[in-house]
């Protein structure tokens, strides 16, 4: 009798249990909703680097109006970018700094990147420039005078060549040269470069060894009284040997 009491009170249990079982309702986490943002057209747009300008035509401007322009131009072993905000069918953007050789060029709207074609104008350099190192209103000149020499067989492995630096300034000019090694009033194209006028010469910069054109900057030394500076009554003349070896001082690639 206490047995069939027992067994009766389990069942009663065991179905009270289930039953609050089956009302139980499973609910799935809440979700934050992601939101992604569509590329608004997928057009080509054209770019035409000219300097530190960079115009861009071909927007969809319809779809794409409000939407940050980024171009990506890649010129002289360096990437610059320059962007703005999409407000018709072209723009005008600006870099930091003028492209002179450049190698490709790309662009995005949003974050998505868009397909382009490009071309660049590549900006004359010459074979030397100079340019004033405190006020950039002076101005000074630099030319390339005779007494150059070529030498090395079969073909040419050094040269020299003199510039003379000069200013119808008034003022004096400090005065720093940059030299275009890769320009043709040059015999070749050197991968080593000497100061040529007996350590008259401090290095500012030198372009990477891969850069077209490959450049040095440099300037006067003050260890020899006024050879840094020139004025429209004296003028500075210095030199520079070039090679296809060896180990410049200037450069060394």
């Amino acid at each position: 009798m206490v047995l069939g009491c027992v067994l009766v009170l389990v069942g009663i249990l065991c179905f009270t249990q289930t039953s609050a079982a089956s009302k139980l309702t499973l609910t799935s986490p809440s979700r934050h909703a992601v939101e992604t943002a569509a590329r608004c057209s997928g057009d080509t747009l054209t770019i035409a680097i000219n300097g530190t300008t960079v115009a861009v035509s071909g927007i969809n401007s319809s779809a794409c109006s409000g939407k940050t322009l980024a171009v990506y131009v890649r010129a002289g072993g360096a990437t610059q970018t320059a962007t703005a905000t999409i407000g018709g069918s072209t723009a005008n953007l600006t870099l930091a700094t003028a492209a002179t050789t450049v190698d490709g060029a790309t662009a995005t709207i949003g974050t998505w990147s868009v397909p382009v074609s490009w071309s660049a104008v590549q900006p004359v350099v010459p074979v030397a420039s100079c340019v004033s190192l405190d006020n950039p209103a002076l101005t000074c000149t630099v030319t390339m005078v005779s007494g150059g020499s070529t030498w090395g067989y079969p073909t040419a492995t050094d040269w020299i060549r003199y510039f003379e630096i000069s200013t119808t300034s008034t003022e004096s000019v400090r005065w720093a040269v940059t030299l275009n090694l890769s320009h043709a009033d040059l015999p070749f194209v050197a991968t080593d470069l000497w100061d040529n006028t007996g350590s008259g010469l401090v290095l500012v910069s030198a372009s990477t060894c891969s850069a077209s054109p490959r450049t040095v900057k440099v300037k006067g030394t003050e260890a020899w009284g006024d050879h840094h500076l020139v004025t429209s009554k004296k003028s500075v003349k210095i030199s520079f040997h070039g090679a296809t070896s060896g180990s410049g001082e200037l450069i060394n690639c």
